[in-house]
């Protein structure tokens, strides 16, 4: 029997590959022919496991040593088997058409196992933009097989990556899935997957959330008026996902969280509080949101802040007779609490009524109302009536001017309805 140097031996030994599964194999047997014949370079149980290209194999055993015995058609034999060490070892191979036996020898060993394949729990890509989704697997050598698959709606599809302009990656080099230019649709379960020889492994799905620039929207507000409670809202499209929300006075950060008189301008109630209106509260307003992918503003709004001025109705004066008592009632509404109500006639006060005469309307601390007397009425009372309120803001309020009419002599007034219109008629009999 010959020995030789196997020119292939290079080849050949990149080809090998060993899978530990816990055994100790410190043996390798390989028998051809009718007589057996084990090559033994240690001690210890084993199983070994022979792929072979073009052959048949069958189980045989030796030396109470379980191996199995591979006719290759053509003498090549491509081999996979198990082992746990890293010792040295022998591969002998004979080849009865030659009587030619090889040996390899090893001191280290290049372990294949089923790759364990990861990738991140979530991904979020903007639209538009470029991604990288990772995938790291174990066992990766210059023959392992990389794919990515996309699952949606139960089905999963595997992504062509070669014929795609807008997906890369997915190699043994560069098992990394890179998407370009991101579209919505690319949103779903991506899953990774490797191939060793006879063994998978897939991750789990990573899901890919595909996001936009959040839109935000604040409308027109109306003017508020100092000491009264205000919100202004904000609007945010899409509210999903969104991480934070701020809001800005004349292009400067609002303290929202260091004011007493502020709330809101979180996630979940984005709007702007502000509880009794200032002066100084006066300005352009803009809300402002953030998520993973990007920001969004408002266009400032501006918010005017009025005078807390009272304001003031007088209702309604019938004309009134010459010595007789006539009563006005006032109604004002004032944020800040009234400190008087007068009465003008002609442009002359002729009564003053001080906070104590005022009056809530449904118990409105800001509603009041107060009446006030004329007695005696006289002919020159005839002509224009004004009611005033004064609060502590130091503001005035006044009521639109009424016409007082006065007549002499007696005064009665007839109703009578037509055509469910009522007319009043008034007849005057003159008494000296």
């Amino acid at each position: 029997m010959k020995t030789k140097s196997d020119p292939l031996h290079k080849h050949r030994q990149r080809r090998l590959r060993a899978i530990a599964y816990g055994m100790d194999l410190i043996i390798i047997i390989i028998l051809l022919g009718s007589s057996m014949k084990c090559l033994v370079n240690g001690n210890g149980m084993f199983t070994i496991e022979l792929k072979v290209m073009n052959s048949t194999c069958d189980g045989e055993s030796c030396d109470g040593y379980e191996f199995k015995i591979c006719y290759a058609e053509n003498g090549y034999l491509t081999l996979s088997f198990y082992i746990s060490t890293t010792k040295l070892y022998t591969i002998a191979m004979l080849d009865l058409r030659t009587e030619q036996l090889w040996f390899w020898r090893f001191s280290q060993i290049e372990v294949t196992k089923p790759p364990i394949v990861t990738v991140p729990d979530s991904m979020i890509g903007s639209i538009g933009g470029n991604l990288t989704i990772p995938c790291n697997v174990s066992e990766l050598y210059s023959d392992t097989v990389i794919r990515w698959l996309k699952h949606h709606r139960s089905i999963s599809t595997t992504i062509n990556i070669r014929e795609s302009e807008r997906f890369f990656g997915g190699t043994n080099k560069s098992p990394d899935l890179t998407i370009i230019s991101v579209q919505k649709e690319d949103e779903g379960n991506y899953i990774c997957q490797a191939q060793n020889l006879e063994f998978d492994g897939s991750s789990l799905p990573v899901y890919l959330s595909i996001l936009e620039n959040p839109v935000v929207n604040v409308p027109n507000i109306e003017p508020a008026i100092e000491g009264t409670n205000i919100t202004i809202p904000c609007n945010v499209s899409p509210t999903s996902e969104v991480t934070k929300i701020s809001w800005y006075k004349n292009n400067s950060t609002l303290d929202i969280y260091g004011n007493d008189r502020f709330s809101g301008g979180t996630i979940s109630a984005p709007s702007l509080k502000i509880f009794f209106v200032e002066e100084n509260d006066e300005g352009n307003y803009t809300c402002q949101a953030m998520n993973p992918v990007g920001i969004g503003k408002s266009v400032p709004i501006h918010m005017q802040v009025l005078p807390d001025k009272p304001k003031v109705h007088l209702q309604r004066i019938e004309p009134v007779v010459i010595g007789s008592n006539i009563t006005v009632r006032c109604y004002i509404s004032s944020v800040s609490t009234l400190m008087s109500v007068t009465l003008v006639n002609n442009n002359v006060t002729i009564y003053t009524s001080n906070a104590s005469k005022l009056r809530k309307i449904f118990g409105n601390e800001s509603k009041m109302y107060v009446s006030l007397t004329i007695c005696l009425v006289k002919k020159e009372h005839e002509g224009t009536v004004i009611c005033r309120a004064h609060n502590t803001a130091g503001y005035d309020g006044y009521s639109q001017p009424f016409q007082l009419i006065v007549h002499e002599g007696k005064l009665e007034y007839y109703y009578i309805c037509n055509n469910c219109f009522e007319k009043k008629k008034s007849l005057f009999n003159q008494k000296l």
